[in-house]
């Protein structure tokens, strides 16, 4: 197998995964009306957990930068980034998506976001994070081995 092939450690792209249960959390909220709508205050927070989670997000791709070791899933990992916000969480960019799936529909006074997080978090510690997990043992071997015991993979 060469090395352009295990390129794609996961399953199906995060970003995919994410439009998908955004897109799920607003039908829902729409079709389903079996929650009253969110009091303003919690439209305001919805507003800022996505903000948060687009801060992540900056983060993530701001160590990158820093580290010369830009994020390309369709190219091979180059070094394991484990300073910045990589010290606190493996997946800050999962976790931005995190935040922005219950924010985003919160801001329209929607909670299905929140509601799905438990089948959020099975898709992509299935379907993304695991793979991509097994991919980064088996290229970087005792390095990625130790960086996963000392920082949790969400928080």
């Amino acid at each position: 197998m060469t090395e352009k092939k295990a390129l794609k450690p996961f399953k199906v792209e995060p970003g995919l995964i994410v439009f998908i249960f955004i897109t799920l959390a607003i039908l829902l909220g729409r079709s389903l009306m079996i929650l009253p709508p969110a009091p303003q205050f919690m439209r305001w927070l919805g507003l800022a957990l996505s903000g948060l989670g687009l801060g992540l997000g900056l983060l993530a791709l701001r160590e990158f930068k820093r580290m010369r070791a830009f994020p390309n899933p369709k190219d091979t990992s180059v070094k394991i980034v484990s300073s910045g916000i990589y010290s606190r969480t493996r997946n800050p960019v999962n976790l931005g998506f995190l935040l922005i799936l219950i924010g985003l529909p919160l801001t329209s006074g929607n909670y299905w976001g929140a509601l799905l997080i438990p089948m959020f978090l099975v898709a992509m510690n299935d379907l993304v994070i695991k793979p991509e997990e097994k991919y980064l043992e088996q290229k970087f071997k005792e390095q990625f081995t130790n960086y996963k015991t000392r920082v949790r993979r969400w928080l």
